[in-house]
């Protein structure tokens, strides 16, 4: 099933980014550079992510593997959300892609609830930190699994990502760590143990 909806996320941004974007009223986005590297800020999220946090109250379990795909065109970002419940679990799994144009990036946003939504995002810098904010915008309808903004401030092998509702308050946070940094940690805890 993950494998059918990657499969359907990848032809989904292929085929249909140029027109989506367009839809949204934004400019096509240009060819993607010779050379991604072009785009440190983006390179630097290339990587697996894991991470607690919540999201509406719920707490959540989270897994982002960032990557470039499509022959670099695109940063390809699949997380994996498990809420946990008082009673239940529920997993959803969100596609980002994302692309550098003149002024910031644009991309497409797919979710395993049927979400579909064009991406907006630019790099900030504020008091906060630096970071990635990305804004949605919901297409055909649907609605997608996030809420209408997050914001990714990257700091060293921290990843915090705050996700804000349509007035800009914070509905949800959550706290991700480079998988092999976060590793190296439990590991140095397990040999204080022994």
């Amino acid at each position: 099933m993950r494998l059918a909806f990657a499969s359907f996320a990848l032809t989904l941004v292929a085929l249909n980014c140029q027109s989506l974007l367009a839809q949204d009223g934004l400019p096509t986005p240009p060819a993607a550079p010779a050379d991604s590297k072009a785009d440190p800020r983006l390179e630097a999220l290339v990587g697996t992510w894991v991470g607690r946090g919540a999201l509406l109250g719920q707490p959540t379990l989270e897994v982002w593997s960032v990557a470039w795909t499509l022959d670099r065109a695109f940063l390809s970002v699949v997380a994996t959300r498990t809420v946990v419940g008082d009673d239940a679990r529920a997993t959803t799994e969100h596609q980002l892609f994302l692309r550098p144009v003149a002024n910031g990036y644009r991309g497409v946003w797919v979710d395993s609830g049927g979400g579909l939504a064009t991406v907006k995002a630019t790099w900030t810098k504020d008091a906060a930190g630096e970071g990635l904010l990305l804004e949605l915008t919901a297409q055909d309808g649907s609605r997608p699994a996030d809420p209408p903004a997050t914001r990714w401030l990257l700091s060293g092998q921290t990843l915090d990502v705050r996700r804000l509702d349509a007035q800009g308050a914070e509905v949800g946070k959550v706290a991700l760590e480079r998988k092999e940094e976060k590793e190296k940690a439990e590991d140095g805890e397990e040999e204080k143990k022994e």
